[in-house]
Parts: structure tokens; sequence; C-alpha cells
């Protein structure tokens, strides 16, 4: 009996891992990648926090309140970086395969493509910017 339930186990999981969708796949690394950018990028949000506030309101009100924020915002990312590592294969109930923070990257670290590696850029998206083409030139002036 312990032969057969094997056997059956075994064709189950060949079954389940054989029609796991590429979408599915794509969800899970997205969200493997989104943790360990969170959770070790976390203590980024210092930084950028006190860059971004002392930009929005001056160096002398925003450094000091930048510096709050990023303390205040430092153990959020590294406890949704963690839980996204913990709950990997599944969504979460309410956001499902996004993130709990947002932006859902700290906007310091470089986030994934969403497109996947080795996609054609939209249309009219050139793969590399193309430098602007020199002014024309107008009649009868020197260049």
């Amino acid at each position: 009996m312990n032969r057969g339930r094997c056997i059956a186990a075994i064709m189950l999981c060949t079954f389940v891992c054989g029609t796991a969708s590429a979408t599915y796949l794509d969800n899970i690394s997205l969200k493997i990648d989104r943790g360990f950018s969170n959770a070790l990028g976390c203590w980024l949000e210092i930084p950028y926090q006190t860059y971004a506030t002392a930009k929005e309101k001056g160096i002398i009100a925003g450094g000091p309140m930048g510096l709050g924020k990023g303390a205040l915002m430092l153990p959020c990312r590294l406890v949704s970086g963690a839980l996204d590592i913990a709950t990997f294969p599944a969504p979460c109930p309410r956001s499902g395969w996004n993130g709990l923070m947002e932006p859902q990257y700290n906007p310091w670290v470089e986030q994934p493509d969403q497109a996947g590696p080795g996609t054609q850029p939209a249309a009219g998206q050139p793969i590399v910017e193309q430098p602007a083409p020199p002014p024309a030139e107008r009649p009868g002036q020197a260049p």
C-alpha cells in the first residue's frame, strides 16, 4: 500500500509542477526578488527620505524631518521584505502579488524589468536612446 501512495504522490507532484503557468512562476520570482530587495535595502530608506524631504521642504526643515521619516519607514520596508520572502509561493490575502509598500521597491534600488528578459520594447520605444538630430540650418546663416 505504501508503494501505491508513493506512486500517487509522485504523479500528483508531476502534474502540479508540469502545469505551473509561466505567469505564476513570474509572480513568485518577482515577489521573492522584491522581498530580498526590500529586506536587504531597507537601510536606504533613511538617506532617501532625508534627501527627498530636504529637496521638497528645504534642507533646514526637511533634513531632520526626512531623517525621522526614514527611520520610521526602515522597519516597515524590512517587515514587508521579510513577509514577501516568507510567503513568496502564495499571494497575500488583500494585496495579491503586489507588495505591501508603495512604491514596491525603494526608489534607490534598481527595479526589475516587468516585461522580462529578452522581450522587445513597446512599439515606438527604442532600446537605446537615439541622439537628437542637429537643428536644421537656416538658409543664409553661417554654421
